[in-house]
């Protein structure tokens, strides 16, 4: 599907599985990265599946897409590594896949629930993006009861170390013994975004679960730990369409901010 679509060489880089950043700056800046025979620069674009890339001499191509749907358990943290030597999502899915892969943004320690993993950043970059309206739900069981002015207060914003927290949707599925089991949707997310909204509140969150995230659910790994690979069909009807709108709405803005510079310039 990528095929004669142009990225930058450092984004052309990235897909070919070189993550560093810096190591891909050092391998251009020292005249390791041809393209089509030439000298690469930090300016070039790539065209997929067209250019011919080298490091070395050897042809560079881009690892094949991998999406896997992962239950976190509670107590995994969220990341590649961790510098505490904790126990991490990509330690649980070890030796899975050769490819570079990554989680898609974070669910805290102390949560359970979906988590995306890839290596297609265009993916997770329109996964995680506020403008292209991937919703996640939660279900949240709350020391407490939840008043409707809660409700309301959460779906308005609530005000906390200088940030608006909100949320899109909250129901309440199942009340009392002084507890409350709550559904919550939220449009982007913040750094413990419910835990802190729900605190500001007065409100202890006893245990947090993500059930879903824009079209994936928890369907085949209710189990925390348990995880499964996207099928081919499922890339193909869900995968693929959700980036073809991702590439066109790039390609609108582009051409926007093209035309606003060329008027700006003829003012002058």
């Amino acid at each position: 599907m990528d095929t004669g679509r142009e990225v930058n060489i450092r984004k052309y880089l990235a897909m070919c599985g070189i993550d560093s950043r810096r190591k891909v700056e050092k391998l251009i800046r020292e005249g390791n990265i041809r393209i089509n025979g030439r000298l690469a620069k930090p300016t070039d674009n790539v065209k997929i599946g067209v250019d011919r890339v080298t490091l070395g001499g050897k042809v560079l191509k881009p690892e094949p897409p991998v999406y896997i749907l992962f239950h976190k358990p509670k107590g995994i943290i969220t990341s590649k590594k961790d510098e505490k030597g904790r126990m991490t999502v990509m330690d649980m899915l070890r030796g899975v896949v050769m490819a570079n892969i990554f989680p898609v943004g974070r669910l805290d320690r102390d949560s359970e629930g979906l988590l995306l993993i890839t290596n297609d950043g265009d993916f997770a970059d329109l996964m995680l993006h506020p403008r292209y309206g991937k919703e996640k739900i939660y279900e949240v069981f709350v020391d407490g009861h939840i008043t409707a002015k809660d409700i309301k207060q959460m779906k308005e914003g609530v005000s906390t170390g200088g940030e608006l927290l909100k949320a899109k949707d909250v129901k309440i599925l199942r009340k009392g013994m002084g507890k409350t089991l709550l559904e919550i949707t939220l449009s982007e997310g913040k750094k413990r975004h419910i835990r802190r909204m729900l605190g500001a509140l007065g409100k202890k969150v006893i245990t947090l679960k993500r059930i879903s995230f824009g079209p994936f659910t928890l369907k085949g790994i209710q189990k925390p730990g348990t995880y499964r690979f996207l099928t081919d069909k499922e890339i193909k009807n869900i995968v693929e369409p959700l980036k073809k709108q991702f590439y066109e709405k790039q390609r609108t803005r582009k051409g926007r901010g093209n035309n606003h510079h060329r008027r700006r310039g003829g003012r002058r």
